[in-house]
């Protein structure tokens, strides 16, 4: 299947970190933290960081490699064979609708509590009509998509990381420094260390849409 190589290096890296960069950082960390291991969560991200680190390198040499459509199902059975590549499509497949449900639950999550501080009256209707939003949200974006607005994914990124940079240099005006957060770790927190590794394992992943599009980008090999 032949398709038209038209994304440079800026959207490539663009679309890495639209996949990068959404509801994991602001739910799957939260839980994370606040419910398994507390500051002993850097542990955890150095930990699901450097098994990404290993998965990512891997899908840099394939996706050079084999610039096709399919991503790591076309490598799976391309190594495997099409039964294999077949349970594992399924499987991301199922992966992929818990993560769309996660998403829209996220999403009105968010925005009821934007909305609770600046118009407090306007969350319970946020609230009431969640599924109405999601959508109306999904559809926007479907339709900008169909329509060719490949802009929109730039821009939301570009205003992510503005508020990230905010955030940050936010942190070091005020220097903050709470205690104990390179606490030693210890046997007991163990599996809660490994169940934390699970929950902000996705937040590094944002390689799989550059392996899912390595197809559209003019130069692969970069």
């Amino acid at each position: 299947m032949k398709t038209k190589r038209e994304l440079g290096l800026f959207s490539t890296v663009m679309m890495g970190l639209s996949g990068a960069i959404g509801f994991e950082i602001f739910i799957l960390l939260n839980y994370a933290y606040f419910h398994l291991v507390g500051y002993g969560i850097i542990w955890a991200l150095l930990l699901a960081g450097l098994i990404n680190i290993l998965i990512m390198l891997s899908y840099c040499e394939l996706g050079a490699a084999k610039p096709m459509v399919g991503g790591e199902y076309t490598y799976i059975k391309t190594a495997y064979g099409g039964f294999v590549a077949f349970i594992s499509g399924c499987f991301r497949w199922l992966a992929s609708e818990f993560g769309a449900a996660l998403a829209a639950v996220s999403f009105t999550q968010q925005l009821a509590h934007f909305f609770s501080i600046v118009a407090p009256a306007t969350e319970i209707f946020i609230l009431e009509h969640a599924p109405l939003i999601i959508i109306i949200v999904v559809l926007i974006f479907m339709m900008s998509d169909i329509k060719g607005v490949k802009q929109l994914g730039s821009v939301i990124v570009i205003i992510f990381l503005a508020l990230f940079t905010v955030l940050i240099i936010g942190g070091l005006l005020h220097g903050t420094n709470p205690p104990g957060i390179l606490s030693t770790p210890s046997l007991e927190s163990l599996p809660s260390a490994l169940a934390a590794v699970v929950y902000v394992f996705p937040m590094f992943f944002g390689m799989r849409a550059l392996v899912a599009g390595a197809v559209h980008v003019k130069n692969p090999g970069k």
